[in-house]
């Protein structure tokens, strides 16, 4: 039994407790959700699996007919193998980069929101005391964002980082020149490079060593919901990220790469490019346009709402276990 719901479990193969998974409180509020607006919610059970690529669920071998199994944490966005597949009505999975071609009974899933980033009072975009807000771990494939962010402007410090970061790039996920590369990363930040906040007035930009090592959750959180502008690269393994919902739900504008081809993920509430270069121009651009800039605001808040909040996930799932 789950947060008191007799057909909702969390899989015994999991490779975390629930009480240590960011997700712990978005996995409730969507199973109250779900339980609110689905008629034939007591005739399913639902199975919430935190586990990373290539672990099957132990719930597979529940012989109860109708299973829901929602996944997590596998950044990578491998598929389930037959197996697991044909054990359960619907998988709902994070991390997903397309249309499964294999299983029609495969959804991709959102990540929600982490507990520890709590919904802060709204605060209109225009009355908001940062321009541009970004606090996040500095790995190789933001090094091309870093790049970008340097190009607004120069400095010697930053261009002496640029290369550094290109060579530490390399060796990041290499297991016998880890060390090596992280040495080189931390070069970085002893001379002093991975502060930004002199680009655009009124921000904070700045690069963290590794991930939830920069503000605490509550600064976060506070500097967040009082910024205009969210700027969310691409993580270790794809350009989905918590920052995204986080930012959306306090009404803010998010700039962020392309996110995966997915049913819940609709661009014209936020901004999407190609690549970073030019952001300067975009952002400044943006920040003389009120009028467009309220506007995005309130699309991505209401886009969370709709879309993306606990209720928003819930209906989602409605949606496609009924087609079965």
């Amino acid at each position: 039994m789950l947060y008191g719901f007799e057909n909702a479990f969390y899989d015994s193969a999991s490779v975390y407790k629930l009480k240590d998974t960011n997700q712990r409180v978005y996995v409730k509020d969507v199973l109250e959700s779900l339980s609110a607006i689905m008629p034939s919610f007591k005739e399913y059970r639902f199975y919430f699996f935190c586990a990373t690529a290539n672990i099957e669920p132990d719930s597979m071998n529940d012989a109860f007919p109708r299973k829901i199994l929602i996944q997590w944490e596998d950044q990578l966005g491998t598929e389930p193998s037959v197996k697991v597949m044909s054990s359960f009505v619907c998988v709902f999975k994070t991390h997903l980069r397309k249309k499964s071609e294999k299983y029609s009974n495969l959804f991709s899933y959102p990540l929600g929101i982490p507990y520890k980033i709590k919904e802060q009072p709204f605060v209109p975009i225009l009355d908001r005391k940062y321009n541009v807000f970004y606090s996040g771990n500095l790995n190789k494939n933001r090094v091309p964002f870093y790049e970008a962010l340097a190009r607004g402007r120069w400095s010697i410090k930053r261009r002496l980082a640029i290369p550094i970061l290109k060579l530490a790039a390399r060796y990041e996920y290499d297991k016998k020149w880890r060390n090596f590369s992280l040495r080189l990363k931390s070069l970085v930040f002893k001379i002093g490079a991975t502060h930004f906040d002199d680009i655009f007035d009124a921000s904070y930009i700045e690069f963290t060593r590794s991930f939830e090592a920069g503000l605490t959750p509550d600064k976060y959180g506070t500097l967040l919901a009082n910024s205009k502008i969210i700027l969310s690269p691409k993580g270790f393994f794809n350009t989905e990220c918590f920052r995204f919902y986080e930012a959306l739900r306090q009404g803010c504008i998010v700039i962020t790469e392309k996110l995966p081809a997915t049913a819940y993920y609709h661009p014209e509430n936020y901004i999407e490019v190609e690549s970073w270069d030019g952001i300067d121009k975009l952002i400044q651009a943006l920040l003389t346009d009120d009028s467009r800039m309220e506007k995005l605001s309130l699309k991505g808040r209401i886009y969370y709402q709709n879309t993306l909040s606990p209720m928003g996930v819930a209906k989602y799932i409605v949606s496609k276990i009924n087609v079965y």
